[in-house]
């Protein structure tokens, strides 16, 4: 059973336990650069950039919404609007979702769903559960600022897209943006 919001209006332990995860699994990836918020002032639990290549990794903890719940779905939409923009500059990312392990399969139809608004190749998600109470349900997706050309002869050239630069992403805490 999902755990209820506490009174006082504050997240749940369960709700905390999982941004933890989030931040630990981003962390892992490379994503140590913690950013303020998206550009559409949106802040998801978990919003971090790795610096080597600028890839993103949008993360959300649940533990008493549920997948049919339209908010949260609204709220998906438009951090995954901003990664489409990002995607299509060239930049990567990730959405994660760490849900509770009762529905991680509602959420990943969810997750999908909001994905497929990207219009942009395929949509997999892949649900990985870590714990007894916790499952990651997610989504990678990539650009490439140059994309490769095989030639016919094994080998591969590039060539440089005309792309719009990276949206700009402001470090927590500083005045100076990246991108």
């Amino acid at each position: 059973m999902m755990e209820p919001m506490p009174a006082n209006g504050r997240p749940s332990a369960a709700h905390e336990a999982r941004v933890r995860t989030l931040a630990t699994l981003a962390t892992l990836a490379g994503h140590v650069v913690e950013i303020d918020a998206l550009p559409d002032g949106g802040r998801p639990d978990v919003l971090l950039v790795r610096p080597g290549d600028h890839s993103v990794f949008i993360g959300d903890a649940k533990a008493t919404e549920t997948p049919g719940n339209a908010e949260t779905a609204q709220r998906l939409v438009r951090y995954t609007a901003f990664l489409r923009a990002y995607v299509r500059a060239g930049g990567s990312g990730v959405v994660a979702l760490a849900v509770p392990t009762q529905d991680p399969y509602g959420w990943l139809r969810v997750l999908r769903d909001v994905c497929t608004r990207l219009g942009d190749g395929r949509v997999e998600g892949k649900v990985d559960v870590l714990a007894v109470d916790c499952a990651v349900v997610w989504q990678r997706f990539s650009g490439m600022r140059e994309q490769g050309v095989h030639t016919g002869n094994g080998r591969k050239t590039t060539r440089s897209g005309s792309r719009p630069p990276l949206p700009s992403l402001r470090p927590k805490g500083t005045q100076a943006m990246l991108g």
